[in-house]
């Protein structure tokens, strides 16, 4: 009975052994998707000393108040700290905004330990004025590469920077935007491919897949500098 082999790149007929344990063989009478493969993966994977793909590694639901910069996730946290890659932001009793006195570009990124790993966050803008906002994710390798998926106005745009090339904006789609829902966002990142999904309730304002220029290893919130409390963050978990 054999479950599988391995041709040789040179020799298409050479069959290279297995030398390894295999606990447990499993035959389906279809093709697995990617969903169902993770969720068999997920169910066993703790029994084998596995981390389970989709756990909740960061929680965060913004308790408390002071500097986001140095701040630990208050729910659920992986042993890394928020960190500022532009001008820093504050918490205040449930959400994350602007600092009391904006300096630049305020973008806030914990480390998730993987370079692929999930963003659950939602935001919401408290004024019809035009304010950018949305998810970060940034390599601090790579010339320290930063991608931000925001919107501005009525539109969603993806924009990279590396600081030995300088930025580039994309438009991924254009939507009549309610100006002060609570809105719900899913990124999800696979090496460098980026999946998104924005809703506002049960509404589907923007999904898709982008590439980016890098892979991330950190992920977070940004706001464009305007005026203090224009947004707000009200939850950002991260699986991986």
């Amino acid at each position: 009975f054999k479950l599988g082999f391995a041709a040789d790149t040179s020799n298409a007929s050479s069959v290279h052994p297995f030398t390894g344990n295999i606990s447990a063989c499993r035959i389906y009478n279809k093709n697995l998707s990617t969903e169902e493969v993770r969720r068999n993966y997920n169910a066993v994977a703790n029994n084998y000393g596995l981390v389970p793909w989709g756990q909740l590694i960061i929680h965060d639901a913004f308790g408390g108040s002071g500097t986001v910069s140095g701040r630990t996730p208050d729910t659920v946290n992986n042993g890394n700290n928020w960190v500022s890659i532009g001008a820093a932001m504050r918490v205040l009793s449930g959400y994350m905004t602007m600092n009391s006195s904006p300096a630049g570009s305020e973008r806030s990124v914990v480390n998730p330990n993987a370079t692929e790993f999930k963003i659950i966050t939602q935001t919401q803008k408290l004024t019809s004025t035009t304010v950018k906002h949305g998810v970060v994710v940034h390599n601090t390798g790579a010339a320290s590469t930063t991608t931000l998926l925001y919107l501005e106005a009525n539109q969603l745009y993806r924009w990279e920077v590396a600081p030995s090339t300088g930025g580039t904006s994309t438009l991924l789609g254009t939507w009549g935007y309610p100006s002060t829902n609570v809105l719900d966002w899913e990124v999800e990142m696979d090496g460098t491919s980026m999946t998104y999904l924005i809703k506002d309730g049960a509404t589907t304002m923007y999904s898709g897949t982008t590439t980016n220029l890098n892979s991330a290893n950190s992920a977070g919130y940004y706001q464009n500098v305007q005026a203090t409390n224009l947004t707000y963050c009200l939850d950002f978990k991260v699986y991986a």
